[in-house]
């Protein structure tokens, strides 16, 4: 995981637990951070407030993603 300023750009498998990425501290989502992860069933970042373009895209195994926080979301 790499994360700067509080921005999440990028994001691997290692990073989920049971398929799930949760994380407290993130305020924005960086182009493509979670782009075609083969395991990621669901998406928990309670103080985000901006995804960047294609961040959700191409993952199967997706059900659920929550961002209570979000206020602005690229094409995806």
């Amino acid at each position: 995981m790499e994360i700067k300023k509080k921005v999440l750009i990028s994001v691997t498998e290692s990073d989920l637990e049971n398929g799930v990425f949760y994380n407290d501290k993130v305020i924005e989502l960086a182009d493509k951070c979670f782009y075609d992860m083969k395991t990621l069933k669901s998406v928990v970042l309670p103080n985000c407030k901006k995804i960047g373009n294609d961040c959700l895209r191409s993952n199967d195994k997706l059900t659920t993603a929550s961002l209570p926080a979000l206020t602005t979301m690229g094409n995806d």
